[in-house]
């Protein structure tokens, strides 16, 4: 029979139990993996009072029932205790399947909100309270809107997904952190809300009859007459355009990323495997297409840049670039203060209520054009038609819009009702 070990204070040690000359406390034991392993603590139990100036945070059985039950489900808490999450971060990019755009949106994102905050911590110490804390902070104190706390949870998930597959931990905190705050706050999307047919005509009149902002014309009335995303009309080329069928090839997108060398632009294939088809071009498109072409070669001739083996793009910038996001936004918001600066005092003059335009992003235009769609859902337009042209990956999503507008319509027909009741 082996002997009994006693610490310095005469109580027996265990199985794996040693104290050290130096008073600290150690437990041996053999990993998941075969390899000898120890751990230290400065207490030998809970109710123990670490030496002054030690650390007391731990206590060597408390350590000790944790590896063994790590050891029992065949969980590798040493290796999850010597791996940082930045290091889990980088792992996840490695060996998930994700567009440049993609990596590079999570790895700003993650510079920003993330890295500092967890970034060298060690995995195994992160714990359900501390994401969610982070969460509400994000939410309450930085004042950031839910989508973006969405987008952190959708960096941070995958990532302790794949240390829970490689058994490094339990369970995901992020997972369920986020459950949580999304039951504590407001999660539901607001809803977008397409252009009017009143507003659509008047910013087009306003852009075609300005002097500052004329040469968009084209470019909005092909994004309204197509419904493409920003990435997708960057992307157009003339070779995409069947003047002859009137079809436009929608095949790949473009995106302006920050890389190691700096910002680029970047041609991938469009946001889903939907996203490839053929969308039909009207008169309307087909005229500004062309007057386009017509413009391009009096001013010296198409586009000859080339991004990723493509060229000859349809929409350029004033310095003759490619057209990207960036660009489109802020002009698209310059436009529309002017717009409603000149239009407030136009209706003033001419004793009328102004038609105002909400600020809006690119994307309104697609939403406003699947709108325009759905209004017109009958016997020669399907929703199914409808969400081919529009490349959306489910007909959730062209449903969705159309279920808005159906209410949209009954409210205004039950206002209209209420009028006609009144007693």
């Amino acid at each position: 029979m082996a002997s009994k070990r006693y610490d310095k204070k005469g109580r027996v040690l265990q199985n794996g139990e040693y104290q050290k000359a130096d008073g600290r406390y150690e437990y041996r034991y053999t990993d998941s993996n075969g390899e000898k392993r120890s751990v230290y603590a400065w207490r030998l139990t809970e109710s123990d009072k670490a030496p002054l100036g030690k650390n007391s945070k731990d206590y060597l059985r408390g350590l000790e029932a944790t590896i063994k039950r790590d050891l029992m489900d065949g969980v590798n808490s040493y290796e999850a205790n010597r791996r940082t999450v930045d290091d889990l971060f980088e792992l996840s990019l490695q060996v998930r399947s994700l567009k440049q755009t993609t990596v590079a949106r999570y790895r700003a994102n993650y510079d920003l909100y993330i890295k500092p905050r967890f970034g060298s911590k060690w995995i195994g110490d992160i714990k359900h309270s501390d994401i969610l804390k982070f969460f509400i902070e994000l939410l309450d104190k930085k004042g950031l809107k839910p989508n973006t706390v969405a987008t952190v949870y959708t960096i941070l998930s995958p990532a302790f997904n794949l240390a829970v597959r490689d058994r490094l931990i339990r369970s995901n905190p992020a997972q369920t952190a986020y459950a949580e705050v999304r039951r504590k706050h407001d999660f539901s999307k607001q809803k977008k809300r397409a252009l009017t047919i009143e507003q659509q005509q008047a910013f087009m009149r306003f852009i075609k009859n300005s002097r500052l902002y004329c040469r968009w014309g084209e470019f909005y009335t092909v994004l309204l007459g197509t419904g493409m995303r920003i990435g997708e009309i960057s992307a157009l080329c003339w070779d995409d355009c069947d003047f002859e069928k009137g079809i436009i090839n929608v095949c790949r997108s473009l995106s302006y990323i920050k890389t190691d060398g700096g910002f680029r632009n970047v041609i991938e294939t469009p946001k889903t495997r939907a996203g490839v088809r053929q969308i039909p071009m009207p008169d309307t498109v087909r005229a500004a297409l062309l007057r386009e072409r017509e413009c391009q070669y009096w001013e010296g001739g198409l586009c000859d840049v080339e991004i990723d083996g493509c060229s000859g793009f349809v929409f350029t910038n004033r310095a003759g670039g490619v057209m990207n996001e960036n660009i489109v936004n802020q002009s698209l918001n310059r436009a529309i203060r002017r717009y409603n600066e000149e239009e407030r005092v136009k209706a003033e003059n001419e004793g009328r209520k102004p038609i105002l335009l909400p600020k809006f992003s690119p994307h309104i235009f697609r939403h406003t054009y699947c709108t325009r769609l759905c209004e017109n859902v009958g016997d020669d337009v399907t929703l199914k038609t409808i969400q081919s042209v529009m490349g959306h990956s489910s007909i959730t999503m062209t449903m969705d819009i159309y279920n808005d507008l159906t209410e949209q319509k009954k409210r205004d027909a039950f206002e209209s009702l209420k009028n006609k009741i009144a007693l």
